[in-house]
């Protein structure tokens, strides 16, 4: 008896209720009891505005600026390696940057980060190259705090391994 009772009940709830479609509504059929919510478009509109859009298309400031952010161009100083060379690099950038904005650096292919050094004027990289790397290019990735990535215009090249050379004519380089 209950059950029947609070059916009843749910039901005339429901049916008394306006239900108002997110795509459509029609202003001249509005039921009693339902509010204006500020989600329409001016009276002579019957569209809805979305959220938080204000028909600026541009999304600029008065001032002529954007809020997005302008990443400079970021770009290595040591742009190529041999396989077994560690070396010495940093991440150079066009313009003015805060470098602690950096949240990892990721070398796709056979050159590992053994160490990583990052202040707000710079991030320095010491490099190894695998031993065994094949010469090649190595996509280099920078990912940011706000989850934001880059992928650094030029990559890193991995060079052939020249041969030692032996010193001629009785120069042994320095060395006694």
């Amino acid at each position: 008896m209950h059950r029947a009772l609070l059916s009843i009940f749910a039901s005339g709830l429901l049916l008394s209720g306006c239900i108002i479609y997110e795509t459509e509504h029609i202003r001249d059929q509005d039921c009693l009891g339902c509010e204006d919510s500020g989600l329409m478009g001016d009276d002579d509109d019957n569209t809805v505005q979305p959220i938080g859009d204000d028909d600026d298309d541009d999304d600029t400031n008065p001032d002529g600026t954007t809020d997005d952010p302008v990443l400079p161009l970021l770009s290595l100083t040591v742009t190529e390696g041999v396989p077994g060379e560690i070396l010495l690099t940093w991440i150079d950038a066009d313009a003015d940057f805060d470098f602690t904005v950096i949240d990892n650096v990721t070398f796709v292919g056979p050159v590992t980060i053994v160490d990583t050094v990052i202040t707000t004027d710079d991030a320095m990289l010491l490099l190894e190259v695998d031993h065994d790397a094949t010469p090649g290019s190595v996509q280099v990735f920078v990912e940011f705090t706000d989850g934001d990535a880059v992928l650094l215009d030029t990559p890193f090249t991995v060079n052939e391994a020249s041969e030692p050379t032996e010193p001629t004519n009785g120069d042994t380089g320095g060395c006694p």
